[in-house]
């Protein structure tokens, strides 16, 4: 069973923590002898709950947890999928969020478990010590591997599209419409929506009549693809879109242009919650619905 079959999501504790406790009674307290008082130690509530199931059946594979300063533990996963890559895929998961929170990863490993970490990118610090009656490592993702995900301000954009969650919503304006049909740019909107995990994007281009040629690759796109990534224009009476905003199913990116460059200089994120997301994303349906309009124009392209 390869792990592409699996779907890995952040999930609510109060609503998931039986099915995450019972792969981390089975992986720690059977397999491992971790008491009951060390595995369940009343923090859970305070931790973003990772869960990897199976696409199709749902049967559940594995799971995480990270804390509010990016540290990543109880990571399990079930017997049968070990050597499918699934350990991997969620360390990956857990990785790119924390990192989207503008944090290191970082977590405490079991001293026999430090190969597989290793192989990840990470790097132990410091002597061993003992958690749950179990030799551990402080461990921490190389730097080196930090940057190569986070190099500048569009491979950020361009990851958090690629990983972004099931509905993606974007709104771009005028001056940086080039920027949003760049290769970067699309290469990820191709690989999230190829990949699984994304399933449809909504973007609002900051201009009524764009210049076709400026998006053709983002239009081209769309149009190859027109179940999952929907465009419209903004209409006369819509307000001037002023920065770049990406939503995903947990935050909120903006990004602004350094003076009048055609690309956000940087961006900034707001971790949200369910009530939080579901306001913005209430808004985008607003100007969606009320304020843009579908441009004939970008049902073709002029090359």
């Amino acid at each position: 069973m390869e792990s592409s079959d699996a779907l890995i999501k952040i999930v609510d504790w109060d609503h998931h923590q039986e099915l995450l406790l019972t792969v981390r009674r089975t992986v720690f307290m059977d397999e491992q002898k971790v008491s009951e008082a060390d595995e369940i130690d009343g923090k859970d509530p305070e931790y973003i709950h990772v869960l990897c199931t199976q696409q199709g059946t749902g049967e559940v594979i594995g799971c995480a947890r990270i804390s509010k300063a990016g540290k990543i533990g109880r990571v399990a996963v079930l017997k049968p999928f070990r050597q499918g890559g699934y350990g991997g895929r969620v360390m990956a998961f857990c990785n790119d969020y924390v990192l989207r929170q503008g944090q290191s990863p970082h977590l405490d490993a079991q001293v026999e478990a430090l190969p597989f970490y290793e192989k990840l990118g990470y790097e132990a610090q410091g002597p061993v010590f003992m958690d749950a009656n179990i030799p551990h490592r402080k461990m921490v993702l190389a730097t080196n591997k930090i940057a190569g995900q986070t190099t500048d301000a569009t491979s950020s954009f361009a990851n958090a599209i690629a990983l972004g969650g099931r509905k993606l919503f974007i709104f771009c304006p005028a001056s940086m419409l080039a920027w949003l049909a760049s290769d970067a740019i699309t290469q990820a909107i191709k690989t999230g929506l190829l990949n699984g995990r994304v399933e449809s994007i909504a973007i609002i281009l900051g201009e009524k009549n764009p210049d076709q040629r400026t998006c053709s690759a983002l239009v081209q796109l769309a149009q190859r693809l027109p179940s999952k990534i929907s465009l419209r224009c903004c209409s006369g009476n819509a307000e001037p879109i002023t920065e770049v905003t990406l939503l995903d199913n947990q935050t909120l990116w903006r990004g602004a242009p350094l003076r009048n460059e055609p690309q956000p200089s940087r961006f900034t994120t707001d971790a949200l919650s369910l009530q939080q997301r579901a306001i913005h994303q209430d808004q985008f349906t607003r100007m969606w619905e009320h304020q843009t309009w579908d441009n004939p124009n970008l049902r073709s392209i002029v090359v």
